[in-house]
């Protein structure tokens, strides 16, 4: 909320279009951590039911499905969880 009463007031002083900048880099910075969070591979078997379960409570979220389904890479996501499964044990 703080980025864009932020933008609203650089957009007042400056012009439209002149501030949005502040309100997308929030964004970005959270899209970013979240493609790390989808190539990390976890280091144990909770670490793994964690990170489905936090998958599973994306894609159900109206406001974050998106996430999910366009952002996620099916590549990405399958050599995260096979070095998963190698940190676990159960593959080689």
């Amino acid at each position: 909320m703080a980025s864009l009463k932020e933008k609203n007031r650089l957009e007042q002083k400056y012009g439209a279009g002149q501030g949005s900048w502040v309100s997308e880099k929030p964004c970005r910075d959270e899209d970013d951590a979240f493609m790390v969070f989808v190539a990390e591979p976890a280091t144990t078997a909770q670490g793994l039911f964690a990170k489905l379960a936090y998958f599973d409570e994306l894609a159900d979220d109206f406001e974050t499905e998106w996430m999910v389904h366009e952002r996620a890479e099916a590549a990405v996501l399958i050599q995260s969880f096979a070095a998963t499964l190698k940190n676990i044990g159960v593959q080689s």
